[in-house]
This record gives C-alpha cells, sequence and structure tokens, in this order.
C-alpha cells in the first residue's frame, strides 16, 4: 500500500509567528463549529503544526485538510494566504501513485501546479504550471526535471525538490496520521472535537464492510456494523434460516465484539434457540444493558469519519458447524432492543434477491476475472461455487 498525505506549507516571513498560524487554525475550527480540547481520546478532529530553524517554511497537517484535485487544494490554500500574506503550498499524494503539488500567494497573484504520476488514468484537475514555482526555488531547471522525470512513488518528486524549496526533508511526506515518525519537538498538535456532536434520533444500524464471501463450515465469519443514529441501550443478535428447526446448522465460538478505549473486546456468548409467535424458530442472544453509541457526526472529514466509525464499530463472530449445504442460508440479524426498526441483516445474497442469482453473478465475475488475467482455468475453478453443492429451493 502506498502513501497518503494533504498538507500544507507555510513560507515563513517576520511579521507572523508559529502561535498566529495556530490562532488562525483554532478560529477556522471554530467557525467550523468545533472546540479545542486537550483530551485526544475525545477528539473528532486533530491537527498539527511543524516548524524547524533549517526550514523555511511551517507545516500545516489536519484531518479537516484533505484534497484531490486542483480546486480543493486552492480552496485550502487561498485563507492562510489572504490571512499571512505569504505563499502556500497544498500538497497531497495518493497511494504513492500520484502527488499533486499547488503553490498560491494571493498578494501578487501567484497560481502554480504541478502533477507527478497517475490519478487513476483519469485526466489531471489541472495542467503543469511550472514558471510561478522560479519565485520559491534556488534551482527552477532542476525542479522542472524532478516533476517530469519518472518515478517508481510518486512523492520522490517532492523528497528531490525538498531542498530547492528550502524545507526539511521530515516535511515533504508529513500527514496527521505519520506525527509518531516525526521529531516531536519541532511539532505542535492540537485536537479539537465537535461543540455538539452527539447524534439524536432513534437507533440505525449499518454495515460499512458488507462482505459478499459465503460462510464455509469450521471458518469463522464476522458481522460488524456502526449506528447511524442516536445512543440506545440494549442488543439482539439473531441467526435467521431453515436451517435451525433441525439444528442443521449450529454456532460454536460465538463472540460478541466491540471497542473500549481503542481496543478490541470480545465477550463470549451463548445462542439459544427461540421459537417466535407464528414464525420460524430462530438462535439468538441479547444484552439489555449495552450502551449502543451514536453516530459520528457526518459533517467531520471523511477520513476521520472512518476512523472514528472503527473506534464504536460492534458485531459477532461465529464459525458455523453442520450442513455444508444449508451456509447459504444463514442470515444474521443485528438488532437495537429499544426500536427494532433500526435492525440491519446481513446474508450473501441479499442484493441478488436469491441465492441462485448471487451464485452466477459471482460465478461470472470471478470468470472474467481470471480470464483478463490470463490465468489457468484450474486456478479458476478451485474459486468456483457449484449450484450443485449448496440447497437452492
Amino acid at each position: 500500500m502506498g502513501m497518503f498525505f494533504s498538507y500544507l506549507h507555510i513560507k515563513k516571513t517576520d511579521s507572523f509567528s508559529t502561535d498566529d498560524i495556530k490562532a488562525f487554525v483554532d478560529l477556522t475550527m471554530k467557525d467550523k463549529g468545533y472546540i479545542s480540547t486537550d483530551n485526544s481520546n475525545e477528539a473528532d478532529v486533530s491537527a498539527a503544526l511543524y516548524t524547524s530553524d533549517d526550514s523555511r517554511w511551517i507545516t500545516v497537517v489536519s484531518d479537516d485538510i484533505t484534497f484531490e484535485d486542483a480546486d480543493e487544494a486552492e480552496k485550502a490554500a487561498v485563507p492562510f494566504s489572504e490571512k499571512f500574506n505569504t505563499y502556500v503550498i497544498a500538497a497531497a499524494c495518493i497511494d504513492s501513485d500520484y502527488f499533486m503539488m499547488g503553490l498560491y500567494n494571493t498578494s501578487d497573484g501567484t497560481s502554480g501546479w504541478v502533477n507527478v504520476g497517475d490519478f487513476e488514468g483519469l485526466p489531471y484537475s489541472r495542467e503543469n504550471d511550472l514558471e510561478p514555482w522560479k519565485s520559491i526555488l534556488t534551482d527552477h531547471e532542476r525542479f522542472t526535471e524532478l516533476i517530469n522525470g519518472d518515478h517508481v512513488f510518486a512523492e520522490e518528486a517532492m523528497f528531490g525538490s525538498a531542498e530547492l524549496i528550502g524545507m526539511d526533508s521530515d516535511q515533504c511526506c508529513l500527514g496527521i496520521r505519520m506525527l509518531d515518525i516525526a521529531d516531536k519537538s519541532r511539532l505542535t498538535v492540537m485536537h479539537y472535537k465537535k461543540e455538539a456532536a452527539v447524534q439524536t434520533g432513534p437507533p440505525r444500524f449499518d454495515i460499512p464492510l458488507y462482505t459478499l464471501t459465503p460462510c464455509k463450515i469450521g471458518i469463522m465469519q464476522a458481522v460488524g456494523v456502526v449506528n447511524k443514529g442516536g445512543s440506545s441501550k440494549g442488543i439482539s443478535i439473531q441467526f435467521h434460516g431453515d436451517y435451525v428447526e433441525n439444528d442443521e446448522i449450529t454456532f460454536e465460538d460465538v463472540e460478541f465484539f466491540y471497542k473500549k478505549n481503542g481496543e478490541y473486546v470480545s465477550v463470549p456468548i451463548k445462542l439459544n434457540k427461540f421459537s417466535p409467535q407464528d414464525s420460524k424458530p430462530i438462535y439468538w442472544w441479547y444484552d439489555r444493558d449495552f450502551v449502543i453509541p451514536p453516530a459520528v457526526d457526518p459533517s467531520i472529514p471523511f477520513m476521520k469519519r472512518s476512523e472514528l466509525e472503527s473506534e464504536r464499530k460492534f458485531g459477532v463472530r461465529f464459525t458455523p458447524c453442520g450442513n455444508p449445504r444449508k451456509v447459504l442460508d444463514i442470515i444474521v440479524v443485528i438488532m437495537p432492543i429499544e426500536d427494532v426498526d433500526g435492525y440491519v441483516s446481513w446474508y450473501v445474497y441479499k442484493y441478488d434477491k436469491t441465492k441462485r442469482n448471487y451464485l452466477e453473478r459471482v460465478n461470472k465475475e470471478v470468470e472474467d476475472i481470471y480470464r483478463e488475467g490470463g490465468m489457468d482455468k484450474d486456478v479458476f475453478k478451485a474459486s468456483y461455487l457449484d449450484p450443485d453443492d449448496y440447497d437452492l429451493d
């Protein structure tokens, strides 16, 4: 996996200090509904400033500073250039395949742009404009060679340009999730939380990573959910399917899992058979005391929101035992006790309507992948899901 980062570099002048930049970041976050906090565990967004005597630039990284094209980069950089009347570089790297960098100075109209690498085969959002970079470089010709050269990793162009721009190499690939490897004496770290972060309303569960791989006898499977609604109390986990009535499939090593203080907690649970009125029997377990965490505020930047949702995920792990012909019948339901309409269900053919449709689609997709890759048919057969191996009616 390659590198991902976004940041701003602010060119130093005698008219402002690192403290002034921190105050401006604080104000910007306040305008977006955040307040400062010293507790990193309760933070929704973090930011950091990097500065050193050897560099002509102060770097700003934040969960809130992310961009994927020239317009977004300019939108992030311009407020800092206007505030401090100086040059600002906005740069980002996507999976080490593509690196982009813009140079802005609102006081004289500077606007330069460079691209390195391939952005998923898509056209660049803005073509290279190298002339404006002369104002901050010691060697424009060398910079041009670096930008237009071939690189195994796109961010190499930034490492090569650091000395020409006048910054530390540590600043080249600094991201909000890379602070642990930076010189702590050069960092100022800030944390922010939403002023009104608690979501209200009924709980509404969602499966963020919906796997379409069928269960296998003797192999552990997991279903995890996040809450997209308000907090609630009490959780129920249920297993539905025709296999329950005669115990054609049972489950071992069943665990309820959730996170506490950043660590997964696994609670062994026992499933009981229950026959609801006018309905088929199910296996189930419940805990009336489990506190369902509220949704993460949807206005929080995507990467940080995904991280926070991961911290609030909970669900069930289980190992099916019994008749392998019945594994496609396994339906897992995770339900809030106080508002059952907030439940979510998992089964492999959910988006295909029928088990037969599911098998046909998956086999075709796998066959296409192997064919396009020029792989041997025997390799495809090993991944083939034979309809004759399952009860489809």
